[in-house]
């Protein structure tokens, strides 16, 4: 019942997907130094990250929400999900299901464009697959109402997504 496990794999991944947007997490990604210092002094931003490894599989989900120092308001946000397969042992038919069974699931997550996201990649290829996506701030509140909102700070979504088990940072 390969439907079967697409749909349990989705709900699965929706649920992790609300639990992340629950607790809010981010990476700072910074180009220069001019940039750095000015994103310093404007922005914090928060990265959330729970990593699981079960059966061969290693699976990782990472969220990361930038919040404006001034007003205290979340900026902008994103997610990704990763799953690494250890395939030593399969066959080239096996490894081929994987990609394909894999690619289905993951790949639905960019074609039903979830609520409250955009610019949804999905790639995957030899055991390595990953989805990542921007979080839609005009949409997100809609979405998750009571969840995420304007109001929302950064030490809310710490908390929320601490209790979720993930491990947050914030810079």
């Amino acid at each position: 019942c390969e439907s079967m496990e697409k749909k349990k794999l989705m709900s699965l991944f929706a649920l992790g997907c609300s639990a992340l947007l629950l607790a809010g997490c981010g990476e700072d990604n910074k180009k220069d130094e001019d940039k750095e210092s000015e994103k310093v002094a404007k922005n914090q931003t928060i990265t959330c990250v729970m990593s699981e490894e079960e059966s061969g599989v290693k699976s990782e989900s990472k969220i990361t929400f930038e919040f404006d120092k001034k007003t205290e308001k979340i900026k902008s946000g994103s997610m990704e999900v990763s799953m690494i397969y250890d395939m030593s042992d399969f066959t080239k038919e096996e490894k081929e299901q994987v990609d394909k069974f894999t690619g289905s699931i993951l790949g639905a997550m960019c074609d039903e464009e979830l609520e409250g996201f955009k610019n949804c990649k999905y790639e995957g290829k030899d055991g390595k697959y990953s989805v990542s996506m921007d979080v839609d701030m005009e949409k997100i509140e809609e979405a998750y109402e009571g969840e995420v909102s304007e109001e929302t700070t950064i030490e809310d979504l710490k908390e929320s997504f601490e209790e979720q088990h993930y491990t947050c940072t914030i810079k």
